[in-house]
């Protein structure tokens, strides 16, 4: 894929596109890096800052109360609002309407066991109960967000098909059979809980522009090889924090990459 593992391997330690220590939209945090896709290399005057891959900001505010509640949702805090008490969206699939930004609210325990989000501007798919997106989740909007901050997202990988794939897996043990996402624009994976995306499965992201960050926290990623896999002149970033994280190392595969120093290993599947 791409101009491949020995390509990068080629550039790791000599690009030195800085990295930027903070959360989609923001210069602080804990979520790691992003990166543009344009390839542009460091300047005269520095290392050119690492972008956030056009997430300089939460989605525009988009629901309309008819089309809303005609889909099912209603409008809270501006977006479509998919409430699941109890199992109501267990292998359920919520259409968010055309041009609004959706959220499916899975706060219960064991909530939202295979759950699908589609259409719409964006969707977020909230995965704060206890277990709850257990199962297989997935989403296929311009721009997706999984939210996982609790012991959540464990039994199945979360699936995006998106133009802007974002995950945050902040929970104990959430993500914890790997990421698979595909974004033609963006895609951001953050693995901050102890242990999150601990797995003998990829936490991988597919697209021109990627970004991996296995935090500060124990055992981040440790069996889970982040991965990332783009076109000639993408960009991919990886980080990996913690001692215990990325134990058996990390594949970046594309046009211009940046990872972890040793003793980590760029060894691509």
């Amino acid at each position: 894929v791409g101009v491949g593992a020995a390509a990068c391997a080629a550039v790791l330690g000599i690009e030195d596109r800085a990295l930027i220590d903070g959360a989609p939209g923001s210069e602080g945090g804990s979520d790691g890096a992003t990166g543009d896709g344009s390839n542009d290399g460091p300047s005269a005057d520095g290392p050119v800052p690492v972008k956030d891959g056009g997430m300089d900001g939460a989605p525009t505010v988009r629901c309309e109360p008819s089309t809303c509640g005609a889909a099912g949702g209603s409008c809270v805090g501006g977006a479509c609002t998919f409430l699941c008490p109890g199992t109501t969206c267990n292998a359920a699939t919520r259409r968010c309407p055309a041009g609004s930004d959706c959220t499916i609210d899975c706060s219960g325990a064991n909530a939202c066991d295979s759950v699908q989000c589609v259409g719409g501007h964006s969707c977020t798919l909230l995965c704060s109960g206890s277990m709850s997106c257990k199962g297989p989740i997935a989403c296929e909007s311009e721009r997706c967000d999984f939210q996982c901050t609790a012991e959540s997202c464990k039994a199945a990988p979360p699936r995006c098909d998106a133009s802007i794939c974002i995950a945050n897996c902040a929970g104990d043990k959430s993500c914890d059979k790997g990421i698979d996402f595909r974004a033609s624009t963006f895609c951001g994976i953050t693995c901050s809980g102890s242990p999150s995306c601990n797995t003998a499965s990829l936490v991988k992201c597919v697209s021109p522009d990627a970004s991996i960050n296995c935090a500060n926290a124990m055992d981040t990623c440790k069996d889970g090889k982040p991965s990332c896999f783009g076109p000639p002149g993408s960009f991919c970033a990886i980080q990996c924090q913690h001692a215990t994280s990325c134990s058996v190392g990390y594949c970046a595969d594309g046009g211009t990459c940046t990872g972890p120093n040793a003793p980590y290993a760029n060894s691509c599947p």
